[in-house]
């Protein structure tokens, strides 16, 4: 009887710690809100909306984009990806969508922005633990990348080049500048 006692109290502890650990490991990677922000750089001709997730990789990320985009006529408004129900595709030029994976699947908030949205107006970063996954099902040529600081710096000139060609191939076709709170 004593050996079954223990043989349960093992377990329980090795459950306890598991449960633990996977506590631990939710915390530390769960995404935040983002914080909204918006430039206009040059006379903002094009409309940039950046839908992000907060985090330090991706808040950096988003900081570096913007400082590669100074000099170009862009009006850049970033927002949580929560709020993509609520944008106007047609309002906008280009997407910068910059998301991590959620169990293996896209957010539901991208998921359903991107069966909106003309595939050739969407820069799409989708972030996991080894920078590889990419969705099957959406026909996006999407930037993957693992949350690092190194990869900050190459991400972001790759999002710069893809966002410029958009503008530049004919996608700002919009004239009317999109009100603040949208």
């Amino acid at each position: 009887m004593k050996i079954v006692k223990i043989l349960l109290l093992s377990i329980a502890v090795i459950v306890a710690i598991f449960a633990i650990a996977f506590g631990i490991y939710l915390i530390v990677n769960t995404q935040k809100t983002a914080e909204p922000f918006e430039a206009v750089f040059g006379e903002g001709e094009a409309r940039v909306l950046f839908a992000t997730q907060g985090s330090n990789f991706k808040d950096a990320l988003s900081a570096e984009v913007l400082s590669l985009l100074e000099g170009q006529s862009l009006y850049l408004k970033g927002i949580d990806i929560s709020q993509l129900a609520d944008v106007d595709p047609d309002r906008w030029d280009a997407f910068v969508l910059i998301h991590t994976t959620e169990r293996w699947k896209l957010p539901k908030a991208i998921e359903g922005f991107l069966a909106r949205v003309d595939d050739e107006k969407i820069v799409q970063v989708i972030t996991s633990g080894s920078g590889e996954w990419v969705p099957e099902s959406w026909g996006i040529d999407a930037i993957t990348s693992a949350s690092k600081d190194e990869e900050i710096t190459p991400v972001a000139r790759e999002i710069v080049e893809r966002v410029k060609e958009i503008v530049r191939t004919g996608h700002a076709e919009t004239t009317e500048t999109p009100p603040i709170n949208e």
